[in-house]
């Protein structure tokens, strides 16, 4: 009660932040898990996952290099803690955090819900307000940025493919869920989970502050499927990796189901509509008009179906638009051709390499921040280069 009175006459962050750090709980982190905790099944060895950076318009062609990404199991963890949208594990003997593995961990930002503080041995969490149980057996697909589409479809749907494979769908086990916004996140839990009658979805509470955290008796722990760094202090360009494993259960396991649906209208050309808070270009008026009058369909993926989202992606020829999630879905795309307007700082993002392997050239034409204090501020492309590399992604399709 005292800490909740100070807490809402105290206005400066800097004094909040003091606060929370007073009313936190340190943790070691474990280095290694998998000698701590029985492996209820090996997902994937070490390996090199390989991947092309696109070409950049006027500054670099296309290139290959392959990322080292850490071999995966399935552990089996007594009296764990997970918390909302964070992928920290509390248990009795520390915390499981697979983002301590990131070779770039010194140069990230976390994001998880109540930390505090943290460096190479241990973490500080915020003490719960409430701790509620789960009893039996639990897997949980929580996390940063879960039901945010490009983290979700290749940071969080493979955990229950991989769940699926090890059999633990097939006991009584209780799968704990964020509550979905997106209804394409939603479809695609919802189209596993009620193949199995003995799971029991356990949709957690909308929670502001995150104070509500959950007490499994056990849990199967699965690892973050792909690395992405929740932001990074400098431009980094190897800082996201997307196994090709996981590519594959998207591709052949998941995204295949909708092969054969069909949706009217699609388009040659589509234009991804960008309407963020941040990072947004500054003569966006300009560059719509320009793609307009060249035949683009402006689209809101994040508005579609997933079935309309598959369809239009897979009939798109070429696609254009602003950096942003909506790019993520080229990889329903059938050899499409693509033009990413960027800024400078997103240039060493090697999530769209991932997934555009196979399903769609991409050219980035890249931009100058106004300021630079993150890779987050607005930033300016000219419209007259803008309208060269356009036709110079044209003239490659009809050659």
């Amino acid at each position: 009660r005292i800490y909740a009175k100070i807490s809402r006459r105290i206005k400066n962050s800097s004094l909040m932040y003091k606060l929370h750090f007073l009313e936190s709980t340190r943790y070691p982190i474990i280095k290694n898990p998998f000698s701590l905790y029985d492996i209820v099944y090996h997902i994937k060895d070490a390996t090199w996952e390989s991947m092309t950076m696109p070409e950049v318009w006027q500054m670099g062609k296309r290139y290959d290099y392959s990322m080292y990404h850490n071999a995966q199991n399935i552990l089996r963890v007594n009296d764990a803690i997970v918390m909302p949208k964070s992928d920290v594990v509390l248990t009795d003997k520390g915390v499981i955090w697979d983002k301590y593995e990131s070779l770039m961990f010194n140069y990230m930002y976390a994001f998880d819900s109540n930390l505090t503080k943290y460096d190479k041995e241990y973490v500080y969490i915020r003490r719960p307000k409430t701790i509620k149980h789960i009893s039996g057996d639990c897997l949980s697909l929580l996390g940063v940025f879960d039901d945010v589409w490009a983290h979700f479809i290749v940071q969080f749907l493979p955990k229950l493919y991989y769940a699926q494979e090890a059999g633990l769908l097939t006991k009584d086990v209780t799968v704990i869920l964020p509550p979905y916004t997106d209804p394409n996140n939603k479809e695609l839990v919802d189209d596993i989970l009620t193949k199995y009658p003995t799971i029991k979805p356990f949709v957690i509470q909308a929670d502001k502050d995150n104070r509500c955290v959950y007490k499994c008796d056990t849990l199967y722990w699965i690892p973050t499927a792909s690395a992405l760094s929740n932001d990074t202090k400098i431009p980094i360009l190897y800082q996201n990796i997307i196994p090709q494993r996981v590519l594959d259960i998207l591709k052949k396991d998941v995204f295949s189901a909708y092969k054969n649906d069909v949706y009217s209208p699609t388009y040659e050309k589509i234009y991804l509509v960008r309407k963020g808070k941040y990072r947004n270009l500054t003569n966006i008026d300009e560059i719509e008009e320009y793609f307009a009058k060249n035949g683009f369909q402006f689209i809101e993926p994040h508005k579609l179906t997933l079935k309309q989202k598959i369809c239009i992606f897979r009939s798109a020829k070429i696609i254009a638009g602003p950096q942003s999630g909506a790019w993520t879905n080229i990889i329903f795309c059938n050899k499409a051709k693509g033009l990413m307007l960027t800024p400078i700082s997103w240039l060493y993002d090697g999530y769209l390499g991932y997934i555009s392997k196979g399903c769609c050239h991409v050219l980035m034409v890249p931009g100058e921040e106004i300021y630079y204090k993150s890779s987050h501020n607005p930033y300016h492309i000219p419209i007259e280069k803008i309208q060269e590399a356009y036709m110079s992604l044209v003239n490659q399709i009809e050659d």
